[in-house]
């Protein structure tokens, strides 16, 4: 992804007025707002782990790899892998079914990467969420390469979002009014 993306995200946008919130409040002793920033600073975690984001570029190569499962050591399974170069650079990314974007076509989608590989002429757009950590070794996870439905979901997901983080806010607004 582009240095822009990753540095100036909405999501770290959005931890900065959080944490300038909780200085504010911690500032004024106001420790009921303070509860609630930090109620929305904990929240922020699976926001930031599930963020959906939207790409553009062709696929360069798709892999299998056989991984360490993570429940259960000394047990493999295998994993899909997707190579793409476009906007933002060169990227990986898994292939792997989601139930929190009703994501159950992983075969499908690994099918149309192997189709397509090579080919900058099919060039698409697609979707993905969460991050790419290096020192976890974690890869975003490829939703769709053809986003018709998955736009719904990347809508939906933002919304409910959206109400929470806004729920807190009105509720942080309320904490600061003065008591009569």
């Amino acid at each position: 992804m582009s240095f822009l993306y990753n540095y100036v995200s909405l999501g770290l946008v959005l931890l900065a007025v959080l944490l300038l919130l909780a200085w504010r409040s911690l500032r004024r002793r106001d420790f009921r707002a303070l509860a609630i920033v930090v109620a929305a600073i904990v929240l922020w975690v699976p926001f930031e782990m599930s963020r959906p984001f939207v790409g553009h570029g062709y696929v360069t190569g798709t892999e299998v790899r056989r991984v360490e499962r993570s429940t259960a050591p000394r047990e493999t399974e295998d994993v899909d892998f997707i190579y793409t170069r476009g906007w933002g650079g060169d990227q990986q990314f898994r292939n792997e079914d989601s139930w929190l974007f009703l994501k159950r076509n992983a075969d499908d989608v690994y099918g149309v990467a192997k189709s397509i590989e090579g080919k900058p002429e099919e060039a698409r757009t697609f979707i993905a969420t969460g991050v790419r950590n290096y020192l976890a070794s974690w890869h975003p996870n490829l939703i769709s390469l053809k986003p018709t439905l998955a736009w719904v979901v990347f809508a939906a997901h933002y919304l409910f979002w959206i109400a929470v983080f806004g729920g807190l806010l009105l509720a942080y607004v309320r904490a600061r009014r003065p008591v009569d």
